[in-house]
């Protein structure tokens, strides 16, 4: 069920300041949408009831709007301590965090377990 702008302003309304005013004319069209998708009847008489709806409609909206974010599982990558790891291995990973000179293996751990 396609709702009113007014109706819609008041679900964006709830949505950032949780508060709305609704007429009579946005209650029953409130009640209507209720109807449809939840298969209930509202009372319009009663604020909770119509705030529990309104809540209802922003939900069923956000989840219409927000598109579906497909996830992307983390492959880490685990690097081998550097006591381990050869002088070859330790001068590249030096070099890729821009140090740059002639050291011996211990000095190239100490630099790059500082940096």
């Amino acid at each position: 069920m396609k709702i009113s702008n007014d109706l819609q302003q008041q679900a964006e309304r709830y949505n950032r300041t949780r508060s709305f005013n609704l007429s009579n004319i946005l209650k029953v069209e409130l009640a209507a949408w209720y109807k449809d998708t939840q298969g209930k009847i509202l009372n319009i008489g009663c604020g909770t009831c119509i705030r529990n709806a309104m809540r209802d409609l922003v939900a069923a909206r956000n989840q219409s709007i927000q598109p579906a974010i497909k996830k992307i599982p983390f492959k880490g990558i685990t690097q081998a301590p550097l006591d381990e790891m050869s002088f070859k291995e330790l001068k590249a990973l030096a070099s890729s965090k821009g140090i740059k000179g002639n050291y011996k293996k211990a000095e190239l751990i100490e630099l790059l377990s500082n940096a």
